[in-house]
């Protein structure tokens, strides 16, 4: 799956873009912390990278708000480049990611 990504004006907040429908009509759902994400299997994977301090689902978008000293590269689950990722723009990437197991 490939998941754009996008800055927000807040440094440790960023838009995911996963090209398809995220919460759809029943969101957006926001969770300020990981004992709010028990209803949603994705929130608690995203909680449990660590150090993510915010998660909301969007229609068709997340966004992660992680710790102030926490690192974007050790909380994005990658697999390696892709060829968007290449010359991607300023404010816009693209990844490669795994699926969350059943």
């Amino acid at each position: 799956m490939f998941i754009q990504t996008e800055q927000t004006p807040n440094p440790d907040t960023l838009k995911f873009l996963p090209g398809q429908e995220v919460a759809g009509d029943a969101g957006p759902f926001d969770f300020a912390n990981a004992a709010s994400a028990g209803v949603s299997r994705l929130a608690q994977a995203l909680f449990d990278l660590g150090q993510v301090e915010r998660v909301f689902l969007g229609a068709a978008f997340i966004s992660i708000s992680k710790a102030e000293t926490a690192d974007w590269a050790c909380r994005l689950p990658m697999q390696g480049p892709t060829p968007a990722q290449a010359n991607p723009p300023a404010t816009r990437r693209v990844m490669r990611v795994k699926p969350l197991k059943s």
